[in-house]
């Protein structure tokens, strides 16, 4: 085999492996950014909560759901934002908070 076949060989092999790595990328992104969609033991096991739990919190609707006919379902970027609402902030983003909207003290 001469060295510029080796070369064509080369690049025909390296453009197989962009074309596939673009292909596997541009999937993977279509599936995070696509709505999924959980059952009660997906959304439980996501929530590290028990699914009677679960029940109990779509119950007294403290929990964003789905009810289509007898399925119950959650959006899993519904339950991962409504976690992040009740987030608590640190002691030092209290202060730091606290600093912006405090008053300048008069001298």
């Amino acid at each position: 085999m001469k060295k510029n076949d080796l070369n064509i060989s080369l690049a025909e092999r390296l453009l197989r492996l962009e074309r596939q790595l673009s292909e596997c990328l541009s999937s993977h992104q279509s599936k995070t950014n696509c709505d999924r969609y959980l059952n009660i033991t997906e959304a439980a096991d996501l929530l590290c909560k028990s699914v009677h739990t679960v029940y109990g919190m779509v119950s007294r609707r403290e929990i964003p759901h789905i009810k289509n006919g007898n399925r119950l379902l959650f959006k899993e970027a519904d339950l991962i934002d409504w976690v992040e609402k009740g987030r608590r902030q640190t002691t030092t983003e209290m202060i730091g908070e606290l600093k912006l909207y405090s008053k300048p003290s008069r001298s």
